[in-house]
């Protein structure tokens, strides 16, 4: 099939290898945005949260402003993970290599 992508993933904790079939390469737009539970139980983020929503814009009309606190919301929400998680992150993918190498 033309346009067709095939790859198998790493096998990883499972003992299965995961076989990814792609047909069509479809752009969907911007991501939404989304939080995780586990989120509101770290220390800092409701402060993060309420820190970004707080300041009113004030330019144009409410739903202008709603728009840009959720803005302001996301990046402040996004940068707080990067930097408070991203040793989890390097951690993983540490624990990855080691079970792949194992394997």
């Amino acid at each position: 099939m033309a346009g067709t992508k095939q790859y198998v993933l790493s096998r990883q904790v499972s003992d299965h290898f995961a076989l990814v079939v792609k047909n069509n390469i479809i752009d969907w737009g911007p991501k939404p945005f989304c939080t995780f539970d586990v989120w509101q139980q770290e220390i800092g983020f409701i402060k993060v949260v309420t820190n970004a929503w707080e300041p009113n814009v004030l330019n144009g009309s409410s739903m202008k402003n709603l728009k840009e606190k959720f803005k302001r919301t996301k990046i402040e929400i996004k940068r707080w993970n990067k930097d408070g998680f991203s040793d989890n992150k390097y951690l993983r993918q540490n624990f990855i290599v080691e079970i792949d190498q194992l394997d």
